[in-house]
């Protein structure tokens, strides 16, 4: 019995370990409430056409919460004393960003933004490729369609 378990508890690491290293693509225009994950159409979130990505200074935002979810990552919000905080957690890894504030905290080292988060139609946004990147992905921007692609 004892090896019967060994055996699950090894097949479910494996799998744990090859759906957290996965290769992986998502892309979302500015303006569309949907998203792409790997080719499979989801809304950003159910119900609510007007969370989109945008783009605010140059730089582009999207609501957090369905992306880092996309991504296998956990999204938790505080308030602290008035400071509106979003956390992300992915892959042993934490991200806190403070609405309004051009610092984040990656694993607890403070790194600057060149854009701080926002809150927009009650939705947090944030700078796109500063999570992707601190989240161990790729992002590449297509101009000409406003599309970005998160990949690895």
């Amino acid at each position: 019995m004892k090896k019967f378990v060994s055996i699950i508890l090894a097949v479910l690491v494996c799998f744990a370990a090859t759906a957290a290293f996965a290769d992986i693509a998502i892309s979302f225009q500015i303006g569309n409430p949907r998203f792409s994950v790997n080719g499979l159409q989801l809304s950003i979130d159910a119900g609510r056409d007007e969370t989109v990505p945008v783009i605010i200074e140059d730089r582009t935002f999207l609501p957090i919460r369905a992306i880092a979810e996309a991504l296998g990552g956990e999204v938790d919000f505080s308030d602290m004393g008035g400071q509106k905080i979003v956390h992300i957690n992915y892959n042993g890894s934490s991200i806190s960003l403070v609405i309004g504030v051009q610092v984040a905290f990656k694993n607890g080292e403070a790194l600057s933004l060149d854009a701080a988060p926002v809150i927009l139609n009650d939705r947090t946004y944030v700078p796109v490729r500063f999570i992707a990147e601190n989240m161990g992905f790729e992002v590449d921007w297509d101009g000409a369609t406003q599309t970005v692609t998160i990949s690895r």
